[in-house]
């Protein structure tokens, strides 16, 4: 009789052989769950508006101001994040770059914060209505900035856990402020919402200034023109790319009901369940993939990422079934071809990403400018020429739009030759 609780092969408990499994992936194990864990704190930031305020008109103004952040994050990283794994690899003394990378950071950040404060007076002085969406934009901007780039400095330094020591305390705080504000019934609950966010920059940035003598102008100069010589392709690809993530949660705020903009907003939301499983591995995995000396592409870790990335849009359409069971009366998603559209562009828009990693690893990032753009206009053509947009009109654009970028970064890596060499080499494999 087979036991069960035995491997068939060599009789070994399944136990012990799950237990050899996780110790030869324990970091990756950790790792994933540790991201899951922030990310799903920080998706559900937006979401705790919708489900303790219940404030469906708040909901959609922060997932807007989210919208717009994510646009003016390309702008002011100038190419830093994007051009430290290319900048780490041609460095000779590494420790010295990443200290340099740091210095520019956190004169960056110390500017920008400044600006913000400025633009934050002058909105207030002048009683603008415009404030407190700015000063929701702003912040989220500025936080995601420093998580961008200390994600990718502890991914270099081999610690790529340590970065959700802040992101979980600030993201957790930040719900459980808002919770405790709105039950203690404070105006202005909203404050609390981003004041966890607000206060590490604003540490960060007084830090930087006790200590701005020491900071080398020069050297940080000469880096941030390297990083834009760089990353200048990646940014516009990213910020055409942002454009056709966002139109459609943008454009139905302005023009659309609020039950067709609650869904919108919510479906590209909890999308965000599997374009998590994409940063999580995709980042786990972009320095090895950055300093494999073949420069080949990787079969093996892609099979690994598809499965991710599955079991991740499985997760979304449990999540879907759950709040509708559940939470029906404040947010109902249909089971209608244009929630599956959506959900096939970020799948579409997952892969793209994965596969641009291997035009960074090339130095052909201006080839993914190209194609998003290509994708784009096609996007704009669409919009142009079609009038009275709906969800399903908004979908079929955005899918169209992601096909013709996947067809392009897929036909661009066959160009330089990334697939014909593995076969190659695993053809050779095989004969020996």
């Amino acid at each position: 009789m087979i036991d069960p609780l035995r491997d068939n092969a060599n009789g070994e408990p399944m136990i012990k052989l799950f237990q050899d499994t996780y110790n030869k992936k324990k970091d990756l194990v950790n790792y994933f769950i540790l991201t899951y864990t922030d990310k799903a704190i920080s998706f559900a930031l937006p979401l705790s508006i919708l489900f303790i305020v219940t404030d469906k008109s708040l909901y959609t103004l922060i997932e807007v101001a989210f919208a717009y952040a994510t646009i003016a994050l390309v702008l002011i990283e100038l190419g830093l994040s994007n051009y430290l794994f290319r900048g780490y690899k041609e460095a000779d003394d590494k420790e010295v770059f990443i200290e340099s990378a740091k210095d520019l950071f956190r004169g960056m950040l110390s500017i920008y914060s400044i600006i913000t404060l400025m633009s934050c007076s002058y909105l207030y002085l002048n009683g603008s209505e415009f404030l407190i969406f700015f000063s929701l934009t702003a912040v989220r901007t500025l936080f995601t900035f420093y998580v961008n780039f200390y994600s990718n400095i502890y991914r270099l330094t081999d610690r790529p856990s340590r970065i959700y020591l802040f992101t979980i305390a600030v993201n957790l705080s930040s719900v459980l402020l808002l919770i405790i504000a709105y039950r203690a019934g404070m105006k202005n609950s909203l404050l609390f919402f981003y004041l966890p966010s607000m206060i590490l920059i604003l540490m960060l940035s007084f830090r930087f200034f006790s200590n701005a003598s020491r900071w080398n102008f020069n050297r940080s100069v000469g880096l941030l023109k390297k990083a834009l010589a760089f990353s200048w392709p990646i940014m516009a690809n990213v910020l055409a790319m942002s454009f056709i993530n966002n139109y459609g949660k943008i454009y139905a705020y302005g023009h659309l009901s609020e039950a067709e903009t609650v869904q919108i907003s919510y479906i590209l939301r909890i999308g965000l369940i599997v374009q998590l499983g994409h940063t999580a591995f995709a980042s786990y995995f972009s320095k090895s993939l950055f300093m494999d000396q073949a420069e080949t592409f990787n079969f093996k870790i892609f099979r690994q990422y598809s499965l991710i990335i599955f079991l991740s849009l499985l997760a979304v359409m449990m999540l879907i079934l759950i709040t509708n069971s559940w939470f029906g009366s404040l947010v109902k998603i249909p089971f209608e071809v244009s929630t599956f559209l959506f959900l096939f562009y970020i799948v579409l828009w997952c892969f793209v990403g994965y596969l641009e990693i291997y035009f960074g690893v090339k130095n052909a990032n201006r080839l993914i400018l190209y194609y998003s753009l290509a994708s784009s206009a096609v996007y704009i053509f669409l919009l142009k020429i079609f009038s009275d947009l709906d969800l399903l009109k908004l979908s079929i654009f955005m899918v169209v739009a992601g096909i013709v970028n996947i067809v392009l970064v897929i036909a661009g890596l066959l160009h330089l030759g990334l697939f014909k060499k593995r076969i190659q080499g695993n053809l050779t494999d095989s004969k020996k």
